[in-house]
């Protein structure tokens, strides 16, 4: 199962594949479409397992999309100027599970969230991908053009940590259980690391990963 959300708005459209630079999103705008998200994974959720079934809403973290360890980071193909398929490829979502993923955060190449970088190491260095597309089940579900992040104009002077670059979607995708989730990347420099984190959240059964 694969659901598209529609945050509140004017116009009705089937999709609306587009990331945003968040900094250039309204507040109103980026807080409405996260609480979509959430709100409309743990309506499906509930549709599923009924009202009464306990649930947790929790931060989507690295293995929950099928990656080896807690850490956002990648490695482009081999080949410069093509697609390749991430770490994340044929990661089944585990049952009675609902991902809602809303957007993503570009951190600065050859360096890992975990890590300092400072934002002028940042500016001087290529981003190694442009587009991530999503596919669900085998049918591409969504694909973003990562340029609006990539072409932002980042206050060097502002600050001297770290900052990413975070890209909202006009058309989040919540995912459902056993459906089995690849990603692509479009990428413009072979064999790159780079960090990208997917921002979301996972509804699921309460004492599957949390107990309060």
């Amino acid at each position: 199962m694969v659901n598209i959300v529609f945050p509140p708005g004017p116009i009705e459209t089937s999709m609306r594949s587009v990331l945003l630079a968040v900094d250039e999103a309204p507040p109103d705008v980026v807080h409405a479409i996260r609480m979509a998200t959430i709100e409309h994974a743990e309506a499906l959720a509930r549709q599923s397992m009924g009202p009464a079934a306990k649930l947790i809403t929790r931060a989507l973290i690295p293995t929950d999309l099928g990656l080896a360890n807690a850490r956002w980071t990648e490695t482009t193909g081999t080949a410069a100027n093509a697609y390749a398929t991430t770490s994340i490829s044929a990661s089944t979502i585990a049952d009675d599970t609902y991902i809602g993923i809303w957007g993503v955060r570009l951190f600065s190449p050859g360096t890992t969230i975990d890590n300092d970088a400072s934002l002028a190491a940042m500016e001087q260095q290529q981003f190694p991908i442009s587009v991530l597309r999503i596919i669900v089940g085998g049918a591409r579900v969504i694909q973003w053009d990562l340029y609006p992040l990539l072409t932002m104009q980042i206050d060097l002077a502002e600050s001297s940590a770290f900052r990413p670059r975070a890209g909202i979607a006009l058309t989040p995708v919540t995912i459902g259980p056993n459906k089995v989730l690849q990603i692509d990347e479009y990428c413009l420099v072979a064999s790159a690391i780079y960090s990208l984190a997917f921002e979301g959240v996972v509804v699921e059964p309460e004492g599957t990963t949390l107990r309060p």
